[in-house]
């Protein structure tokens, strides 16, 4: 009898101490959370508003975001076409990455932001949807998609649903280069310029900041 008690005392003790564990670790992980947000926040330098007022100024975009989503779009109508730019919030490239590339020599882009934009006739849902990504401030474009309805088309490029059956047309590039340049000098026409360029790579860096100390604040809490 003594010895089942003693050895039931010693499962208690070591239960207590599994406990007292459990507990140091929360209250650890809790204090690097809280660390890491109050150093994020301390570190934090959003877009002024005045910047963001020059730009919807100068290009009459219309700025659609969210405070709890990635996605961000630009938005106006221009000669009877709506235009929107979609892209969404990307994190930038992490400094050991940034450092091993230049150690290695190699010319690796320091910003690329992916982003669509979307051109309709008003009042129609056909129309294009261009592929194309920001690289240190230069607008490249991948591809010209030509749809039968962009807004679902767009909805199935994200989610990687495209039909590959169906036959879409040639990369940008290979196209003739008096066709590039001239739907080039097309969507600048409509507001998708080095500007509009700009206003992509920085907001989509400030927003997975800001989404960022956001994940951090919900995680501290739904331990406290």
């Amino acid at each position: 009898m003594f010895k089942q008690i003693i050895n039931n005392g010693l499962k208690s003790t070591r239960f207590n101490n599994t406990i007292v564990r459990n507990f140091s670790a929360k209250n650890n992980l809790v204090t690097a959370f809280t660390n890491e947000l109050n150093f994020e926040e301390n570190e934090y330098k959003p877009i002024s508003e005045e910047e963001k007022k020059v730009f919807f100024k100068n290009t009459d975009f219309e700025f659609i975001e969210s405070n709890t989503s990635p996605k961000m779009e630009l938005k106006k109508s221009v000669n009877d076409f709506l235009v929107c730019i979609s892209y969404h919030a990307r994190a930038p490239i992490p400094a050991s990455e940034e450092e091993s590339q230049q150690e290695q020599g190699e010319q690796e882009p320091g910003s690329m932001t992916d982003f669509q934009v979307l051109i309709q006739k008003e009042g129609a849902i056909s129309g294009f949807m261009v592929d194309a990504v920001v690289i240190d401030g230069q607008i490249n474009i991948n591809h010209v998609h030509v749809c039968d309805n962009v807004q679902e088309f767009h909805a199935k490029h994200l989610s990687g649903a495209i039909n590959a059956d169906v036959y879409d047309g040639p990369d940008f590039q290979s196209l003739d280069e008096n066709l590039q340049v001239s739907f080039v000098d097309f969507i600048s026409e409509l507001g998708v310029t080095e500007e509009a360029a700009a206003f992509i790579e920085v907001t989509s860096l400030d927003k997975d900041q800001s989404l960022y100390m956001g994940w951090l604040n919900q995680c501290k809490n739904n331990l406290l």
